[in-house]
């Protein structure tokens, strides 16, 4: 489990250290645990949060996963991700931003993030969200985060012609590296920076129709209703036995 590494010890596999760390997070009093999440927040590619759920799911619960809930849903309050996918994302996400390189490769990403953005993330990997999310969305098939056919009918000016944003796309030739699949990732130093368009709410009407993520956002903010019901419940379930045991 430890090796010598120099004049230290050190855990000989991560996983041991994420382990201790939430076995240690699951046996402190609540206070030391909230003051302890920021940090943890940080570090969501971790497993200590869904190790720590799973050793001691009331006091996740009680003391953070509620409170988180009810955080991310008030901040999505009054949003139809349908109709509003752009608003949604950036209550949720963060401002929302495509980006195409010159080799025909093209993402979505985000320029800044949202105020409930890592609370959204904690929850999303220790409740296995996107399971739940992708289930309820139609299985899409493309292996690019913003279809293809997007970025042909902005260059033949079909679509968003009197756009300005879109100009420096149209400027650029696409030239797909040899040997090599456009969306595969490219070779260090052979690809020029991405001319990137941050979205708005305008882009509202054409956006689920050329972006991967735009129909997944409806059935995220319906899995993330129903966990903060989930939550609820079992809290006021957990406070309710506690009531009676002590009443009697």
């Amino acid at each position: 489990m430890l090796v010598r590494d120099g004049l230290e010890y050190a855990f000989s596999h991560r996983s041991f250290q994420e382990y201790f760390a939430a076995y240690f997070l699951a046996r402190v009093k609540v206070d030391e645990f909230e003051n302890a999440m920021p940090h943890l927040l940080e570090r969501i590619g971790d497993n200590v949060l869904t190790m720590f759920a799973e050793m001691s799911r009331e006091k996740f619960e009680e003391a953070w996963a509620l409170p988180a809930i009810q955080k991310v849903c008030k901040a999505m309050e009054g949003i139809a991700p349908l109709d509003n996918p752009i608003g949604y994302c950036k209550k949720v996400l963060g401002t929302p931003v495509l980006g195409f390189f010159t080799d025909g490769r093209a993402f979505f990403g985000l320029s800044e993030t949202a105020e409930v953005f890592k609370e959204r993330a904690a929850l999303v990997a220790v409740y296995d969200l996107n399971r739940r999310v992708y289930a309820l969305t139609k299985k899409d098939d493309s292996p690019d985060p913003v279809r293809r056919e997007f970025r042909e009918k902005i260059q033949a000016k079909t679509l968003l012609a009197n756009d300005p944003r879109f100009e420096p796309l149209r400027a650029t030739t696409v030239t797909p590296p040899r040997g090599r699949l456009s969306h595969e990732e490219p070779e260090a130093g052979k690809t020029k920076e991405p001319v990137t368009i941050t979205l708005t709410e305008a882009d509202n009407g054409w956006f689920n129709d050329y972006v991967v993520l735009g129909p997944v956002f409806p059935a995220e903010a319906k899995v993330l209703r129903e966990l903060k019901a989930e939550i609820d419940y079992r809290v006021q379930e957990r406070r309710r036995g506690l009531a009676k045991i002590f009443a009697s």
